[in-house]
């Protein structure tokens, strides 16, 4: 067999070139042409069959020219030694069967391909990976324009499927559904909205919108879906697409009453054929799901007002699917509408840009204004709302759709609304929009308009009215917190704990017993009570407002008291007085010949640190210096003149104090329970209203109403002190001024001395 290579390898070359690689490339553009989609042109690409007959063309191609200049043959293989110097046509002979194979599989691919039919249960066949979904998607789209009814039927039934799929076992939890699910439902939106209406299309009947309300899995739609619902919304209005907004108005309406009914704890209902009984936990994700997507619908009204959607309105506003007519997605008593106008003017964390996050509207750009902007025009429809309320026929003798909400229960929630209803009746009154909008929506006549108006101020001024009433009455009546007021016993001792911390490791024995004092000392009673007014709310549990730090300062107000009384004390005795700088105490002090044994170095709000070069602190009020000299730093006030003065005496010299415990009849005038042992401290909060004497007593004084002392308590303390001091005691005082009144003559410093009286 006499057969050069080039004889077999040109033509087959020829051939695959020639026809091969023109086929593939005419393939592509036919699919980008038919069906407009980049991700099925890769699809394409990627299938098995085309990656095979590209991967076999191109291993094909290259040993073909290989044995163009492979070396001929030289050895002997016996009876092998001719297929060996023919292996060239066997080769070729096999790649080339392989590639006619290949090549039928590409051509059966590029029939399904062409074939919408065959192609889109191609694509959905078996596992679908995500590139699959995305290139469906897209070919599902540009059979929306082709109106192929087969494709779309299927391809509808196919995408509830996959939505079904992916909620099985997710019930009761807000599903989020995968981003290709999200980005495919909004692109088929998309071409629903702009392609052009048909007399009769299947395209017509299926709001791609619908798929995300789950009538049959108990799955609870979750915030990121109510936003893809919401955009595809906005395309709806942007493309003029009524339509499709009535229909999805529709669906909504059906799915809310049918399949999002209220469910109570402990109610039994069936669910895939199953009896499951409601748990608490269950009842309040049902009542949230409910809440959340009314309040998406009424957000959406506010949105058709933006965009004057006033025909559109119209609609809406009097849809109903049940007879006696009954309109779910719309507030339709007063009693519902004020508790959503309410929560719209609401100052919590919670409100804080929620409008804008969660109901954007797309052609707003006012920066910062944006919240609140589309929070007006959602008060401005529940205000439409409420006009509505005029035009409603009753069903039943007994339906009053003008009854007043249920007051809020806790004292803070009637607070927001004694604030927010006078922005309500101003609303009601100044805007000028209102009555322009109830005319073209509704419409109503001025006359009409004018009574509807009047009477709706009339019931706001009555709710008005209802809550402060109510509020006065809650306020009486409010329990002290347990919690709180054991918060009051705890700040007032741990904050005199603290302060007298410093004085037990300094002082002689502080004692609570009256015989401690030794006979021969002069004793000075100095008690320290205090009685402060303030709202019973602040130690209830429900409060209007904060009140932070009540007690802290109640109890630096006794620290203050006692502080003044106790400088006062060693400003009277009887001392030698000196009147240095700061850089002149050490050398004063070292020239007074003191023992750290017997003497005691007090400052009273000194900076030891400019009198010292180097200290040591041994704890907050000791400090050492280098040779030893003990040094104590001790509380004073700014507004005393026994301020950034030290006091050097005597150990032994030292005052003693007493804690003693308060007299009986004031014990039980004020209820007073002993909240500190060591040092005798006495508080309690009342409530003025259950004391009738504290409240006469209050009242004769005039600095608090009668309303105000109904709504208050009485914090009481008592600290009852005694100071002993030894008689004629030798005490020095330096009085630390700045460099321009201090006098710097350390010649008048003599030493200490113990005998001197």
């Amino acid at each position: 067999m006499d057969i050069s290579p080039k004889d077999i390898i040109i033509p087959i070359a020829t051939a695959i070139l020639g026809v091969a690689l023109p086929l593939l490339l005419g393939v592509i553009q036919r699919i980008d042409e038919k069906y407009e989609s980049t991700r099925l042109m890769k699809q394409f690409i990627n299938e098995r069959a085309t990656k095979c007959f590209g991967g076999i063309l191109v291993a094909t191609i290259l040993l073909l020219f290989y044995l163009l200049i492979a070396p001929p043959n030289k050895n002997d293989f016996g009876i092998f030694t001719e297929y060996v110097n023919n292996s060239a046509v066997i080769i070729a002979t096999v790649a080339c069967v392989l590639l006619c194979f290949s090549f039928f599989k590409v051509i059966w691919l590029i029939y399904i391909y062409h074939n919408p039919i065959n192609l889109q249960e191609h694509l959905l066949k078996g596992k679908i990976k995500i590139e699959t979904r995305q290139a469906w998607f897209e070919f599902f789209v540009s059979m929306l324009k082709q109106d192929n009814v087969n494709v779309l039927s299927k391809g509808f039934g196919s995408l509830y499927e996959w939505c079904i799929e992916l909620r099985k076992g997710n019930e009761w939890k807000e599903i989020q559904y995968p981003k290709e699910f999200y980005d495919g439902i909004i692109a088929l939106n998309e071409k629903l909205c702009s392609q052009k209406k048909k007399v009769v299309s299947i395209s017509n009947g299926n709001d791609a919108l619908k798929i995300f309300f789950d009538d049959t899995q108990l799955t609870i739609i979750h915030p990121l879906t109510f936003n893809k619902i919401w955009i595809g919304l906005n395309q709806q209005l942007y493309y003029n697409r009524k339509d499709l907004i009535l229909e999805y108005w529709g669906a909504a309406h059906q799915h809310f009453s049918f399949y999002m009914k209220q469910y109570y704890e402990g109610e039994r209902i069936t669910h895939l054929g199953k009896t499951i009984t409601i748990t608490r936990e269950q009842a309040v994700l049902r009542h949230k799901s409910r809440m959340d997507f009314k309040e998406f619908h009424i957000a959406f009204g506010g949105l058709l007002l933006y965009k004057k959607e006033y025909e559109l309105l119209n609609h809406i506003l009097f849809y109903t699917n049940t007879q006696p007519p009954v309109y779910h997605l719309i507030p339709g008593r007063l009693s519902e509408i004020i508790p959503v106008y309410m929560e719209l003017l609401s100052f919590k964390p919670e409100n804080v840009m929620k409008y804008e996050s969660r109901y954007p509207f797309i052609d707003l750009h006012d920066g910062i204004r944006n919240d609140n902007i589309i929070n007006g025009y959602i008060q401005r429809y529940l205000i439409l709302t409420m006009f509505r309320l005029f035009q409603l026929i009753p069903a039943y003798t007994s339906d009053n759709f003008f009854e007043l909400p249920g007051l809020p229960s806790s004292l803070s929630d009637k607070q927001e609304w004694i604030n927010s209803i006078p922005i309500l009746i101003e609303k009601l009154e100044k805007d000028t929009t209102i009555p322009e909008i109830v005319e073209k929506i509704l419409p109503m006549e001025a006359g009409e308009l004018y009574m509807a108006k009047k009477k709706l101020i009339s019931l706001s001024e009555s709710l008005l009215e209802n809550l402060k009433t109510a509020m006065i009455q809650q306020k009486e009546s409010l329990p002290l917190s347990q919690e709180k007021t054991q918060k009051f016993s705890h700040t007032i001792s741990k904050m005199i704990e603290y302060e007298f911390s410093t004085y037990w490791s300094i002082f002689p024995q502080i004692s609570v017993e009256d015989d401690a004092m030794p006979s021969n000392c002069i004793i000075y009673n100095d008690p320290i009570v205090k009685y402060e007014i303030e709202p019973t709310e602040a130690y209830a549990d429900d409060q209007t407002m904060g009140y932070s730090n009540l007690n802290e300062v109640f109890a630096q107000n006794i620290i203050y008291e006692f502080r003044y009384k106790w400088l006062w004390h060693f400003a009277r005795q009887k001392s030698q007085s000196y009147n240095l700088t700061a850089k002149n105490v050490a050398e004063a002090l070292k020239k007074m010949n003191l023992n750290k044994e017997k003497h005691v170095i007090l400052g009273f709000r000194v900076n030891w640190y400019s009198c010292f070069q180097e200290l040591e602190k041994c704890d907050e009020s000791k400090l050492v210096t280098p040779d030893g000299i003990v040094l104590y730093d001790l509380p004073s006030e700014y507004n005393t003149d026994f301020n950034n003065v030290v006091v050097i005496m005597n150990k032994e010299d030292l005052p003693q104090l007493l804690f003693k415990k308060p007299e009986v009849p004031e014990t039980e005038k004020y209820k007073l329970e002993c909240i500190n042992q060591k040092y005798n401290l006495y508080a309690s909060i009342l409530k003025l209203n259950e004391n009738p004497d504290l409240m006469e007593k209050y009242r004769e004084i005039g600095t608090h109403t009668e309303e105000q002392l109904q709504q208050s308590v009485l914090m009481s303390a008592e600290l009852n002190v005694k100071v002993s001091w030894k008689p004629n005691i030798k005490m020095v005082l330096i009085k630390i001024s700045d460099s321009h009144k201090g006098n710097d003559d350390l010649s008048n410093i003599t030493p200490f001395e113990n005998d001197e009286k």
